[in-house]
């Protein structure tokens, strides 16, 4: 598993279960993938780097914010939109494995975008950031959410596999919301 810090430009790569530092390049993201060497940022553009054919722009308007591999095929991008002085941000799903791209319709806010966390389980993918949660299909389309509008508290969640929800706060623990 790899983890990226795009604001300092580091890569951590989870090793018998310690973080190890890999590199010190703003512009460089490496992947784990037989495919795949990683993401390049040119400055101009992202580039999936590959190891046996050219490097793929991903595209050359867009400012990408974040990125992260969740498990051994899927990348999850988050990036800024290229219109205008907007302060949206916009997911991208990529798999590695078939060079196939997600977008769900889906924008978050600069507040989301810094905490956001994706996952995957063995039962689908989900993704957690500021009072928000969804779930996603193997399309990567959003089939469900959750809502906590009365909840006092910035919380994070995640559903196991018999639906029940686990939500989790910085300053008042962890809450079990029963399916």
């Amino acid at each position: 598993m790899l983890y990226r810090d795009l604001l300092n430009g580091i890569s951590y790569h989870l090793k018998d279960s310690v973080w190890k530092r890999i590199n010190k390049s703003p512009n460089f993201l490496p992947v784990i993938h037989p495919k795949i060497k990683g993401f390049e940022n040119t400055g101009n553009h992202w580039a999936i780097l590959k190891h046996d054919a050219p490097p793929f722009v991903i595209n050359e308007t867009v400012a990408v914010k974040y990125v992260e591999q969740i498990n051994d095929s899927l990348v999850f991008i988050v990036y800024k939109s290229p219109v205008g002085n907007s302060q949206k941000f916009y997911v991208i799903w990529f798999n590695m494995n078939n060079d196939t791209w997600y977008e769900p319709d889906l924008k978050i806010s600069e507040i989301q975008k810094n905490r956001m966390r994706p996952y995957a389980t063995a039962w689908d993918v989900q993704m957690t950031s500021e009072n928000f949660w969804a779930e996603f299909s193997p399309r990567f389309t959003i089939i469900d959410t959750l809502k906590l509008n009365n909840f006092p508290h910035d919380w994070r969640a995640f559903r196991d596999k018999e639906g029940n929800f686990w939500v989790y706060t910085y300053n008042n623990g962890l809450y079990y919301i029963q399916k």
